[in-house]
Order: C-alpha cells, then structure tokens, then sequence
C-alpha cells in the first residue's frame, strides 16, 4: 500500500494544479496536467470502495465537455 499523505498536503496539491490549468490556455500543458493528474490518483489510491469514484468523474467530465462542444 502506498504511502498516506497529510489531507492538507493532497489540498495543496490539487490547488496548485487548478491554478496552473486557470491560468493557461496552452492544450498541451492542459493535456499533460490531466495526464499527471490520473497518474499520481492511479498510483496513489487505496483499495478502499470510494477509491474507484475518480473513474467515474472522468467520465462524467467527459460527458460534460461532449455536451458543451455539440
């Protein structure tokens, strides 16, 4: 099993990286942030039930962006 991490710590994190998305308009450096972002929740997460809920979030991004394009 990985390693925990301080909530406070995963917070900062993920502030860190939704403030780098806000302020770019770059689709590569977008891309590659979504890309760090479900590997280190793919590595990191536990065997518990509410772990598997990021595969559907992705999806309902997904469904949401598909939305707003069409």
């Amino acid at each position: 099993m990985p390693r925990t991490l301080h909530p406070v710590a995963w917070w900062i994190w993920a502030l860190a990286l939704a403030t780098a998305v806000s302020r770019t308009n770059n689709p590569l450096l977008l891309f590659l942030v979504l890309a760090v972002l479900g590997y280190v929740i793919t590595m990191r997460r536990t065997e518990a039930p509410w772990a598997r809920g990021f595969k559907y979030y992705l999806y309902l991004a997904l469904t949401v962006v598909a939305i707003r394009v069409v």
